[in-house]
């Protein structure tokens, strides 16, 4: 391990500049390609390299609605005049219903967004805060690498500092102590997100956040921390670990728990092999 601080470290915090160097064409990722790469390298290939097709889903159509209706409702808020209603019209506006696959399901999704929603509001009219930016996309430079990605919502806060705010649809929960955590190379999660988030942030509105929260609506609790740089420095050292695999072109199939549930299962060699 090196023990002089990475380029884009220094670049982040200021120090020592380096010697400029011929650089080879960046490999451009996001939080959800790298997390892919991590839960299985050759879905990635196919996924992001080969780009074969996926199928419609009912977990993706429901959280594109979710994320939809609440930009455009932000967009339109004012607490002394916009109503539930309101809310609830952009939601039947913007309903997505390719991936379901009954009626029955489809139904039982949409009645699940709509006391979301309720919820959602309540909060909303109780704390009222007008976000300074909704669905706002950033890259930077990170090594030979391209970092992309997008921010449900970035608010300012009372006392003039920025939250990020990333809005999560699904049961899936990450309590407190994990927003907290070192991050796990060996898991790409919530957590490793948000820190890709503060460094895009940062670099597009050379703004330091002062706080990142991930927004969980079937529970309608948000959770919130601050980012160390020792976050910072992890998430460097895992992009650049999993680059430095794609680059060599290591796609091995990983089987795991959503195995079943994968789009390419027919045709990964790993997957029809079956339990061992």
């Amino acid at each position: 391990m090196k023990s002089k601080q990475s380029d884009f470290f220094k670049h982040l915090f200021g120090g020592e500049k380096s010697s400029p160097k011929i650089e080879k064409r960046p490999l451009v990722l996001s939080y959800s390609q790298i997390s892919t790469y991590q839960q299985c390298s050759l879905k990635y290939k196919f996924q992001y390299i080969e780009r074969r097709p996926t199928k419609p889903s009912p977990h993706l159509d429901f959280g594109n609605t979710i994320h939809d209706t609440l930009k455009d409702f932000h967009k339109e808020f004012d607490p002394k005049r916009t109503i539930l209603e309101d809310l609830l019209n952009l939601y039947e506006k913007n309903w997505v219903a390719e991936g379901y696959e009954s009626q029955e399901q489809e139904e039982e999704f949409r009645k699940e967004g709509e006391r979301m929603l309720r919820d959602y509001y309540q909060t909303a009219i109780k704390n009222p805060n007008l976000p300074l930016y909704l669905e706002e996309s950033f890259k930077f430079r990170m090594g030979d690498c391209e970092i992309w990605g997008k921010i449900d919502r970035i608010d300012r806060l009372p006392d003039g500092g920025w939250e990020i705010i990333d809005y999560k649809a699904g049961k899936r929960r990450i309590d407190e102590v994990g927003l907290e955590a070192d991050l796990n190379p060996l898991e790409i999660d919530e957590n490793f997100q948000l820190s890709l988030y503060y460094l895009g942030c940062k670099e597009k509105f050379k703004k330091v956040p002062k706080k990142v929260s991930l927004y969980y609506l079937k529970y309608n609790q948000k959770l919130s921390a601050t980012r160390r740089p020792e976050q910072l420095r992890d998430v460097e050292k895992i992009v650049g670990e999993v680059a430095s695999q794609i680059r060599e072109k290591k796609f091995e199939p990983k089987k795991g728990p959503l195995c079943p549930w994968c789009d390419y299962k027919e045709i990964c060699p790993t997957f029809k092999e079956g339990p061992r």
